[in-house]
């Protein structure tokens, strides 16, 4: 009997230990996420607990930190003696986006209650602080009785910047926000002086201005907007007071239609030059853009391109033609504008045709493969050296009759190869 006793007063206890320890397990219960919080910078956010909170049964930790733009959260902790570990994923889950986002987590982690350990996110330990980024000690300097070139305890520029010449002559005054908490500022305006003390330069959010010494203006660039278009104009001189380059552009919203399709509409934001003009030092012509013609030019004064609104010519410096383009648009795929058509032609220096490459977008059956590209090329003696595989439609060329293909430069299309891949 008294054996018996003993052994039932053993499972008993037994039974309560086992019961202890699942009640003391630390196991995630619950969790939350924030999506991506533009209010900080993502890449000065360091790991941190903004909030602990406990209730009866569990204790509640919020994390912020910085991470992938496309990754996708599933929380998990670890717990080993005096270490909890709190992940936002084991592995990486998600896409691999070319920037980062300020997210936040929610914790709910049951067993916790009496325990001593350290926090950790991830691998690095964390700690509960209102200080989003990591501190410096602020700073300033006094200036006529004000103070000057002060720095928060993020390292932030506020206020008023000066930097001096040796003399003590203001050599360049920059005015930043009275308050920087979230993201380095750019200064509101900013002066340069020369050592005379004449200005030298001044930015501000719509205009930048810079001068010669003595008081020409060496280059403007002002923006302005009326109604719902933004426009830019700018110029810029050499260190010998000629014109470097000027333009004129706006912008707007307009919605694009296709010339095949009268049912498609897009809405887009379209920048349009209005005209822009580019110089040698030596004050010749470099660049002009016209409505209907652009052109550019060598330094000696020859013309380098020509374009057109569907195609273009460009020379060698011997005015000898080296290329030429001619483009055309065809009916897309439903819900697709138009199909951009390009051919390009390479020349010999006797003139004859030495490439042809035909780049187009073709429909397919998952809507469009953009830019696929053909090439067709002569040896000088105008032998076909290359051509596209199985080729079933007319020639590319025959749409363009001034283009010289003489004859015996078909001979040999028919014939099968390997096409080369291209790259534009």
């Amino acid at each position: 009997m008294k054996s018996t006793l003993t052994i039932i007063s053993i499972i008993f206890f037994c039974l309560t230990c086992d019961g202890q320890k699942k009640l003391e397990t630390v196991k995630l219960v619950k969790w939350s996420s924030e999506s991506c919080d533009n209010t900080f910078d993502p890449y000065l956010l360091k790991n941190r607990v903004s909030n602990i909170e406990h209730t009866d049964s569990t204790t509640i930790y919020t994390v912020h930190f910085s991470e992938n733009c496309c990754v996708s959260f599933e929380p998990a902790i670890k717990f080993s003696k005096s270490k909890l570990v709190l992940l936002p994923y084991r592995e990486y889950k998600g896409d691999y986006c070319s920037c980062n986002c300020c997210f936040s987590i929610r914790y709910e982690i049951a067993g916790l209650k009496g325990k001593i350990y350290q926090l950790y996110f991830k691998e690095s330990e964390v700690k509960l602080t209102d200080d989003y980024y990591d501190t410096v000690k602020t700073s300033y300097e006094v200036y006529n009785g004000e103070k000057i070139n002060k720095s928060n305890k993020y390292g932030f520029k506020e206020g008023t910047w000066i930097k001096f010449y040796k003399d003590g002559k203001k050599e360049v005054v920059n005015v930043y926000p009275k308050q920087s908490l979230f993201y380095s500022p750019s200064p509101i305006w900013s002066k340069g002086y020369f050592e005379s003390g004449r200005l030298s330069f001044y930015d501000r959010k719509d205009t930048t201005e810079s001068w010669f010494e003595d008081g020409e203006l060496k280059s403007q660039f002002i923006e302005y907007k009326i109604g719902d278009t933004t426009f830019k104009t700018g110029l810029r001189k050499f260190e010998n007071r000629l014109l470097q380059k000027e333009y004129f552009e706006k912008t707007y919203p307009t919605v694009l239609k296709s010339e095949f399709d009268t049912a498609y509409r897009q809405g887009v934001i379209l920048t349009e030059p209005v005209y822009k003009r580019e110089y040698f030092q030596n004050g010749k012509p470099k660049y002009l853009f016209r409505v209907d013609t652009s052109f550019t030019w060598y330094e000696t004064g020859q013309i380098e391109s020509k374009s057109y609104k569907n195609g273009k010519v460009q020379f060698d410096n011997k005015s000898i033609l080296t290329e030429q383009s001619f483009s055309w648009l065809g009916k897309g795929p439903e819900d697709w504008r138009n199909l951009d058509n390009t051919l390009y032609v390479q020349f010999y220096s006797n003139g004859t045709i030495k490439e042809i490459e035909l780049v187009r977008d073709e429909p397919t059956q998952e809507g469009l493969a953009p830019g696929v590209r053909y090439t067709w090329a002569w040896s000088k003696e105008m032998n076909v050296i290359e051509s596209p595989e199985n080729w079933k439609e007319a020639l590319p060329w025959t749409k363009f009759p001034e283009l010289q293909v003489k004859p015996k430069m078909l001979i040999g299309l028919d014939k099968k190869s390997t096409p080369k891949k291209n790259s534009r």
